[in-house]
């Protein structure tokens, strides 16, 4: 079967498009935390190239593409549902999930998999969740990615990495139990987390899955978010001290290894040629955390704001034989990825709620259609408060945000650990600003330059239809669920009650 589509994949896109849709394969990463001017084929001096970089030179490189939020949580939502981060209560003070969280994702929300399901994909997870765990008690697992459409779900991180995670004791005298552990499919498996090895673990559920659905002749869609690079870092033997940019380079380079090994499977058992293979970041770097930091090229910000290094990721779209390898920089959201990825598979999307995402299928094959940004206006939120629109080449701000310093962030470090965290909010200043500050981020990403806004009051005019139109879609919108009142101790995960060790 599966040479028989490699064949129909040659002729033009045009016709196989108006006839079916082209039903690839499709392998999604995620990196977390990843800045970007974190890879080398975005700019970084010292990163070595690796399997991602070879994703970026030999696929479409997009350079503005946008994360819907700065924070894991709400940012996962949006772009596995298509869907603005408050339409799905994925909002709230608390930024992210905790492990004490007795909500997640809610189900009546349609995720990639169940999605893709509709269009008989088999659909597999490894990796990093962060949508929500147990409900009830320490091991219902009422959230799990299971109850959202995977039908594997191999090694995967039900809530996340952090401080509370390092093993290796950079940081801590020893892992805290209540924050670290790795699940498979419903069931808790390893309390703390064993790092050194995890990344292989993952890739080698990951290629489980793969050669499953290959022998079962089942198209297939992989959701592989990695735990990289995310606080704390850690590595295996073989990638400690390597880098030459240091232990963060260190962890880029596992990462790409961890890529390198599932498009050596796809290659391996001939699917590649029938493979759509997407690599993003859920949002910014995490600045404040001293020499575990990412890197935001020419931008300013980082995880936990608003401003170009906050929220623009890196994005990579690899189909070897079917899209033309180019740079574009057509200003694109991460949310856009659910509606294309319908179109492509020949799902049908949901008709009973708003879709914020866009199709960019045309953007994929350029030669259908000249490339250009499908949407009029890219809003971005902070919970529920619309801070900063994007507009053509502008980058309209409505609040103000108290970024530190370089000099600030550097006296923040207290060994390898902040002393106050801004990404946590405990110590920003939003401050609604009378006039909007305007900036043309194409000629000024770092957002300095503030352009005269009695130069540009037609194009306000023009943003403010804009706006009213788009609050007009902003109906029922649910209760924040990212707050404490959903905070239950009985719910953090436990393998072994009650000693939560395994």
């Amino acid at each position: 079967m599966y040479a028989v589509e490699q064949f129909l994949l040659v002729l033009p896109w045009v016709t196989l498009h108006s006839e079916a849709a082209l039903q690839p394969n499709i392998v999604f990463f995620v990196a977390d935390d990843l800045g970007f001017g974190d890879l080398a084929s975005y700019g970084h001096p010292t990163q070595e190239w690796g399997a991602i970089d070879d994703l970026a030179s030999k696929g479409i490189r997009f350079t503005q593409a946008y994360a819907a939020s700065s924070f894991c949580t709400p940012s996962r939502a949006s772009f596995l549902t298509g869907r603005l981060p408050h339409r799905t209560g994925m909002y709230g003070p608390m930024f992210v999930l905790y492990a004490s969280s007795s909500v997640g994702l809610p189900h009546s929300e349609v995720t990639m998999a169940e999605l893709l399901k509709t269009a008989g994909y088999r659909t597999g997870m490894v990796g990093k969740w962060h949508l929500g765990m147990n409900a009830h008690n320490h091991s219902d697992g009422s959230n799990l990615p299971h109850n959202h459409g995977f039908d594997f779900v191999g090694t995967f991180l039900p809530y996340t990495l952090n401080w509370l995670c390092d093993h290796w004791q950079r940081h801590i005298p020893h892992a805290h139990r209540g924050a670290s552990y790795l699940y498979q499919n419903d069931t808790i498996s390893e309390q703390p987390i064993q790092l050194d090895t995890l990344t292989e673990r993952l890739v080698q559920d990951a290629q489980t899955f793969i050669h499953t659905s290959i022998d079962d002749d089942e198209r297939f869609f992989l959701y592989f978010p990695f735990p990289q690079t995310h606080t704390p870092m850690f590595n295996n033997a073989h990638f400690k001290g390597k880098s030459k940019r240091g232990v963060y380079g260190d962890q880029v380079n596992e990462m790409a290894w961890g890529v390198e090994q599932i498009l050596d499977t796809l290659k391996e058992t001939g699917v590649d040629n029938n493979t759509l293979v997407v690599f993003i970041s859920d949002q910014g770097p995490h600045l404040e955390v001293c020499q575990e930091g990412g890197s935001t090229g020419p931008m300013k910000g980082g995880k936990g704001f608003f401003f170009e290094g906050s929220i623009r990721v890196p994005m990579i779209a690899y189909w070897p034989g079917t899209l033309p390898p180019r740079r574009d920089s057509t200003v694109v959201s991460l949310m856009d990825l659910f509606p294309t990825f319908a179109s492509l598979s020949g799902a049908h999307l949901p008709t009973d709620r708003h879709i914020d995402g866009l199709d960019i299928t045309p953007l994929l094959f350029p030669e259908t259609a000249a490339p250009q940004s499908p949407r009029d206006l890219l809003t971005f939120y902070h919970e529920s408060i619309l801070l900063a629109v994007r507009y053509g080449s502008f980058k309209i701000h409505f609040y103000d945000l108290a970024l530190p310093s370089d000099e600030l962030l550097v006296a923040n470090c207290r060994g390898t650990y902040p002393i106050i965290n801004w990404m946590e909010g405990e110590t920003v200043s939003r401050v609604k600003l009378p006039l909007p500050k305007i900036y043309n981020v194409e000629e000024d990403p770092r957002e300095m330059y503030q352009l005269p806004i009695e130069d540009y009051t037609e194009m306000l005019g023009i943003v403010d239809t804009l706006i009213a139109e788009h609050e007009e879609t902003l109906t029922d919108i649910p209760e924040p669920l990212l707050s404490k009142e959903f905070l239950s101790k009985l719910v953090i995960p436990c393998c072994n009650y009650p000693y939560c060790v395994c």
